[in-house]
């Protein structure tokens, strides 16, 4: 599932955030969302999500900057961003047990 949003939206936005919260300004910047996707450590993540953002950061900066940017201008976060479906993974000990407990 995948949120569809109008470009139009976008060019109105800065290209530097400066934003108040609780009393705190943050700053976001396109070189700032480089420096997070350059510093992650993918050799020790499970899964390969920190291995795509890590290879794909060059496309991705700009993309990502003005999600973050859009996010902190109106205070609210993509909707698909909210959804999660959780799954459960047995590792050790009766898998009966576990069915009890969620029972």
């Amino acid at each position: 599932m995948y949120s569809v949003e109008s470009d139009n939206d976008f060019d109105t936005l800065p290209s530097r955030m400066d934003v108040q919260v609780d009393r705190t300004t943050f700053t976001v910047t396109e070189d700032d969302v480089s420096k997070k996707l350059i510093q992650l450590k993918i050799d020790k993540s499970p899964g390969t999500y920190q291995r795509v953002l890590y290879e794909t950061r060059d496309v991705i900066i700009r993309p990502l900057f003005l999600i973050f940017r859009k996010s902190l201008k109106f205070g609210t976060l993509p909707t698909d961003w909210k959804l999660a479906e959780v799954t459960a993974v047995h590792k050790k000990g009766s898998k009966s047990e576990i069915i009890d407990l969620l029972a």
